[in-house]
Parts: C-alpha cells; sequence; structure tokens
C-alpha cells in the first residue's frame, strides 16, 4: 500500500493530465498504484503478462495492457506516450516500453519480479531524456497523516487491496505461488 504511494506521488510525482505506465497492474503494488495514479488525475495504462491477470487490474484503470508486444507498445506510445513509467515487474520492461515515453519522461523502478537486471538503449534513453528513479521503502518514511489517510481509504472502500489469501497449512504453495508471480495482488496467509 505505502509502496504504490511513494511510487506515485513523493517519486513519481504523477499529477493531473499526466499518462502514466504501470507494469505488473494486478499485482499488490501495481493494484494500488493505479488506484492512487488515476485518483491524482492521471491516465492509467495497465500492464499485465496474461489474459488472467488482466481480471484483477482495479476499475481505475483506464485500458489494459497485455504482454509486451508490438501491440502493447503501439498502445503505450499512442497519444504521443507516456509520461511516466511505474515498472512493478522490473526484467525488460523499461527496455521494452522506453520508446514509447515521451521526453523528459520518468521512469519509477519499484520491483524485480520478472529479472533483477536492467538492460536499456543508452542513446534511446538519453535521446528521450527519460530520468530513472530507483526506489524502496527501506529508507523512506511515510508520514503518518498518508498512512492513517491510506488505511481509511481501505477500510471504507475508497481503495481496494487486491489479494490472495492462503491458509496457514498451504504456506509452502503460498509462497510458490508469490515468487512465480501467478497470485494476483497481495500474498496473505491466515490462520
Amino acid at each position: 500500500m505505502t509502496t504504490g504511494w511513494a511510487a506515485v506521488d513523493p517519486i513519481g510525482r504523477i499529477d493531473r493530465g499526466d499518462r502514466v505506465l504501470i507494469t505488473g497492474a494486478s499485482g499488490g503494488v501495481g493494484s494500488m498504484a493505479v488506484q492512487l495514479a488515476a485518483r491524482a488525475g492521471a491516465t492509467v495504462l495497465a500492464a499485465v503478462r496474461t489474459p488472467a491477470k488482466a481480471a484483477a487490474v482495479p476499475d481505475a484503470a483506464h485500458d489494459i495492457l497485455i504482454g509486451q508486444g508490438p501491440d502493447t507498445l503501439a498502445t503505450a506510445a499512442a497519444d504521443g506516450g507516456v509520461d511516466v513509467l511505474l515498472d512493478t515487474v522490473g526484467g525488460t520492461a523499461v527496455q521494452t516500453f522506453l520508446p514509447a515515453m515521451r521526453p523528459g519522461g520518468r521512469a519509477v523502478l519499484i520491483g524485480y519480479t520478472a529479472g533483477k537486471t536492467l538492460g536499456v538503449d543508452l542513446p534511446t534513453l538519453m535521446a528521450q531524456d527519460i530520468t530513472l528513479l530507483p526506489m524502496n521503502m527501506i529508507r523512506r518514511q511515510v508520514p503518518d497523516d498518508v498512512f492513517h489517510k491510506l488505511l481509511q481509504d481501505l477500510g471504507d472502500g475508497r481503495l481496494e487491496l487486491n489479494t490472495t489469501t492462503y491458509p496457514f497449512t498451504d504456506l509452502a504453495e503460498a509462497i510458490a505461488a508469490r515468487t512465480a508471480g501467478s497470485a494476483s495482488g497481495t500474498v496473505a496467509v491466515t490462520m
């Protein structure tokens, strides 16, 4: 929840009128970022790996992109491209969507479930003047008022946290699903 907030607000600086592409939009961080970016007034393109994951993307998304093929890139590049890329999956996502970014855009690097190595075409990155913004929540403190507002919004339904729940007896399955990226949203284990 707070990682999605940090990616959208203090790091991504998403504002009304921005066009934002969020990878891993069916995951816990991605789905929260979709809702918060839309609430900030952005047009949100939600990217997921498979059609099955599309069903878990929040309704706040304006368009859902499936995979990283040429059609997905063309949709992202439409209307002049995207201002901000929130990449929750890593791997080839930045490299794939870099050509769809507007000059002066920002790429917030949040996760790496799809790969730990960032490979980009430096001439494209430099010509487009894209700012790479790696983030983590280890050194970042969430202001109390923001944290309480997020909790309140979750409690009254203004925000939804996409969660896949497993009983404690299926802990190994929960870990495997989280590691493989096959579960939608945050993985929770109940007693």
